[in-house]
């Protein structure tokens, strides 16, 4: 198992490595003289950190934004290699998502959208109320018109039953006056005649009220007396017995209008109440649906809401995981080319050592080569000058 981890783990160092050499070599166009001064070796460093929102994710900084460095002295000469400018590797589907940028106008569409769609709710929601309050409004009114003409009508009718009332009432005056009209005349002092007639309006008995004067006593004997008296006692009696039928007519007429009157507000009542039962169930069903309703809007603008923030987060973990894997990237090629970079700078020092002692080693050879070659010169021109 360890040998095969450290087999993988090998050909993905080598496949790193070849892909950095084919870059470098891309990048790499010929080799400089080593005799030449060595220029200092160019250290990047990115550009200040900008804070950006915790909603937003920070940009990624080209390479042009990477700024050379001075390397302090003392650092291991190497040759001289012109800087290539590193091209920005982003990786693929990068989606950057920025409130300031171009993308961010479809955003700022759907948010301008939900807050109209919100706004319109809204306003109809009001405008419901108001036509609630308005219907309530008038519904009020009709029911006091209502009122208002049953109690008109309720009125007429007392009216009218007064009205009745008094007419039955001087009817039975007349029957009554008809009728003591039709009995036989008996003529009475003023007084007695007053007292005869108070005492019949007021209901009482009238037979010790009323007393034969003097005058009408007969005076051809016992029995002329006697039959006058028996008529007095009947007319009495009569009158009595009319007076009661009038006060029992006039207690029943009072009676059948205080029952009417009596069931009429009944009525009305009920009327009255069943009515306002109607209106308080109706307003009742009103305010169930209007909470319903906006139950429905709270939990339709919560799962929203929900969804919009997991929608972030999942942006927010994506754009960090692709920088984090951008910034393995780049490590992985820096490391590559420093490597490379340290090979080469070896293998050319090795070269240089190598160049430095065949030149010391074959140099007195050269010395006495020259020195005969010199000496044979000389020897020429001696012998032939």
């Amino acid at each position: 198992m360890r040998i095969q981890l450290s087999q993988d783990l090998l050909r993905g160092d080598l496949a790193r490595r070849n892909k950095a050499s084919d870059f470098v070599h891309s990048v790499q166009q010929n080799e400089f003289d080593p005799e030449k001064p060595h220029p200092p070796e160019p250290a990047f460093h990115k550009a200040p950190a900008v804070i950006h929102p915790e909603s937003v994710p920070p940009p990624i900084l080209p390479s042009s934004t990477l700024h050379p460095l001075p390397i302090p002295a003392g650092s291991p000469p190497w040759h001289n290699v012109p800087p290539a400018a590193v091209p920005a590797v982003l990786p693929p589907h990068a989606a950057i998502v920025a409130r300031s940028g171009p993308s961010g106008v479809g955003l700022a569409d759907a948010e301008q959208e939900r807050q109209d769609r919100f706004e319109e709710l809204a306003g109809a929601l009001d405008r419901t109320v108001v036509d609630l309050q308005d219907g309530e409004g008038k519904r009020e009114q009709n029911y006091r018109a209502n009122e208002e003409e049953r109690m008109r009508v309720f009125i007429e009718n007392e009216r009218k039953r007064d009205i009745e009332a008094e007419q039955r009432l001087d009817a039975m005056w007349k029957k009554l006056e008809d009728r003591l009209a039709a009995l036989p005349a008996a003529k009475r002092t003023g007084s007695e005649s007053s007292t005869a007639a108070v005492a019949l309006l007021s209901g009482e008995s009238v037979e010790g009220n009323i007393r034969v004067p003097g005058t009408f006593e007969p005076s051809t004997g016992p029995q002329n007396t006697l039959a006058h008296h028996t008529a007095s006692m009947h007319d009495a009696a009569s009158q009595h017995a009319a007076a009661a039928d009038i006060r029992e007519a006039i207690r029943l007429e009072r009676e059948a209008a205080q029952a009417e009157r009596e069931r009429a507000l009944e009525l009305n009542e009920a009327a009255r109440n069943r009515m306002l039962e109607e209106h308080r169930a109706h307003i009742r069903a009103l305010e169930d649906e209007l909470s319903v309703v906006r139950k429905e809007l709270v939990n339709e603008k919560m799962a929203r809401a929900a969804e919009e923030a997991g929608r972030h987060e999942q942006k927010r973990v994506e754009m960090f995981a692709q920088n984090d894997m951008m910034r393995c990237q780049m490590g992985d090629l820096i490391g590559l080319l420093l490597d490379r970079r340290d090979a080469k700078a070896v293998g050319r020092r090795n070269d240089d050592d190598e160049k430095r002692r065949g030149l010391m080693m074959n140099g007195p050879r050269l010395a006495y080569v020259c020195l005969g070659v010199c000496l044979y010169s000389v020897f020429l021109v001696a012998v032939w000058g």
